[in-house]
């Protein structure tokens, strides 16, 4: 969450009306953390959207928001995503996946960007 973290306070420093997607993907909810700082974030920058997906979080809990792969998220959300740039933060087999839906939503490869943590 680094990386973006950090451009996300950039943003908000700077004010810029750019459309802004963060999808975080994580197992269960235990797993999130800064959410509320994300979704405070939502309020302070109106063209700013974060959207939080569990992949394996329990059937019956209270979770309300998205559910399934970051990557499954992400492409059910845009599936055509040529008109956008994307930075991709995570483990390097992350990061292929992500390239992977990003290319079949028709996003070129000079519009990915990306940080494999190894």
């Amino acid at each position: 969450m680094g990386p973006i973290w950090s451009m996300l306070n950039d943003m908000k420093e700077k004010g810029p009306d750019r459309k802004a997607y963060y999808f975080f993907g994580a197992q269960t909810e235990r797993d999130l953390f800064l959410t509320e700082e994300l979704f405070g974030l939502q309020k302070e920058l109106p063209a700013f959207t974060f959207i939080p997906a569990l992949s394996n979080e329990p059937a019956g809990s209270e979770w309300q928001g998205k559910r399934g792969l970051i990557t499954d998220v992400v492409s059910r959300h845009f599936p055509d995503c040529s008109e956008f740039e994307a930075y991709v933060c995570g483990s390097p087999g992350l990061i292929d996946a992500c390239r992977q839906v990003l290319a079949k939503g028709k996003m070129t490869e000079d519009k990915i960007f990306f940080d494999k943590f190894e």
